[in-house]
């Protein structure tokens, strides 16, 4: 039995990606910068925001780190 080749194209929307990914990592730092206090500084709030968004886009992003 021989096998048929077909090309297949497969394209994504990166745009709808991207935003998929930061707004779950918006969600996931800002809950997680109040997970053990009531009130965060702003400090932490917007690092816990900014962590969980780089660790969402690094799910879908490969980046070439360099040292």
């Amino acid at each position: 039995m021989s096998r048929i080749k077909v090309k297949t194209e497969i394209r994504f929307n990166s745009y709808a990606l991207l935003e998929r990914a930061v707004e779950e990592g918006v969600t996931y730092g800002y809950n997680r910068a109040y997970k053990h206090t009531s009130e965060p500084s702003e400090e932490t709030l917007k690092g816990e925001i900014a962590d969980a968004v780089m660790l969402a886009l690094r799910e879908i992003i490969e980046f070439n780190e360099e040292e």
